[in-house]
């Protein structure tokens, strides 16, 4: 993760010279005044489980654009258990809303490299059972955790032009996470409340970003 992280900070200041010359000798100067898109993201650069979101970008100037989307993350998995092997239920899910802007430097063959800053509020569920069969009745232990989240954002990324008024990009985020919330845990003979408050610094997501321009 370090070594593409690197990679992809050096293209970017690469090309962030040459994206600003090409800019000004261009006529047709890329701008994002006026301009609306709807954004369709994938984070993490997979599909399974899910996470990503759908929001709208609207340009307020020749560089800069504003930012509101909607977050959401989904992850199931299910062992069942017989008589002779153990089994889980695990459940993982979020929810939040983004806001942000972005700065571009311009536009060169088809590639626009930018920035910008973010802001994500949301709530994140977390549920697993563990139930082990044995010969006096089943032995189980229940974690069930929500938690409300934010997360300030700084990333790095590169928009490619597909064909007119559609556009893809890749970014890395850089972000600071604080969560609060509980957790309860159950057991055949127990249960328990507890207070959860949790932080996370670090390149936390990288994103897959669809943008269509009307």
């Amino acid at each position: 993760m370090k070594k593409w992280f690197c990679l992809f900070c050096f293209l970017f200041l690469a090309f962030f010279p040459l994206t600003s010359e090409g800019a000004e000798d261009n006529p047709n100067e890329y701008t994002l005044k006026g301009k609306t898109a709807i954004l369709f993201n994938f984070n993490g650069l997979h599909l399974s489980p899910y996470e990503g979101g759908i929001g709208i970008k609207k340009g307020i100037s020749k560089s800069t654009a504003l930012i509101v989307s909607l977050q959401f993350s989904y992850y199931k998995e299910e062992e069942e258990v017989t008589d002779e092997l153990s089994g889980w239920d695990y459940k993982n899910s979020s929810m939040g809303i983004l806001f942000g802007f972005e700065n571009h430097f311009g536009q060169i063959k088809s590639i626009s490299p930018y920035w910008g800053l973010s802001l994500l509020f949301g709530q994140s569920k977390y549920y697993s059972k563990y139930t082990e069969p044995l010969s006096m009745g089943n032995y189980y232990s229940i974690t069930d955790q929500s938690a409300l989240f934010l997360t300030p954002m700084l990333f790095l990324g590169f928009e490619i032009k597909i064909i007119d008024n559609v556009y893809l990009a890749g970014q890395y985020a850089l972000g600071y996470e604080y969560a609060f919330g509980t957790t309860k845990r159950e057991y055949p003979t127990l249960s328990e409340e507890q207070d959860l408050k949790a932080t996370e610094a670090g390149v936390n997501t990288s994103s897959l970003i669809l943008t269509i321009y009307f």
